[in-house]
């Protein structure tokens, strides 16, 4: 086979492997997700409150933990501004 016979393949080769990283990447971040999801709801009332969290906020914090990934489940300008406007209130 001369080498201009193997660029399509290279190029299918590379594409799967771009899938298969994409696919495992959002089965990680919807694992953070659901785990991020099952450990809020497992908090009572009262230490969610405590956190300054009410029970409709955590689908959207656990998107967001699963958006940035472990370790890092908010940038600290939004929560100063919704801590700002949460005191206000």
């Amino acid at each position: 086979m001369s080498p201009a016979q193997f660029g399509p393949k290279r190029r299918l080769v590379r594409h799967l492997q771009d899938f298969w990283r994409r696919l495992r990447a959002g089965w990680a971040r919807r694992r953070i997700e659901r785990d991020t999801q099952a450990e809020l709801h497992a908090l009572d009332g009262r230490a969610l409150r405590d956190l300054g969290l009410d029970r409709c906020q955590i689908p959207s914090l656990a998107a967001a933990a699963a958006r940035f990934g472990p370790g890092r489940l908010h940038d600290n300008r939004t929560l100063a501004t919704r801590s700002t406007r949460s005191a206000k209130a």
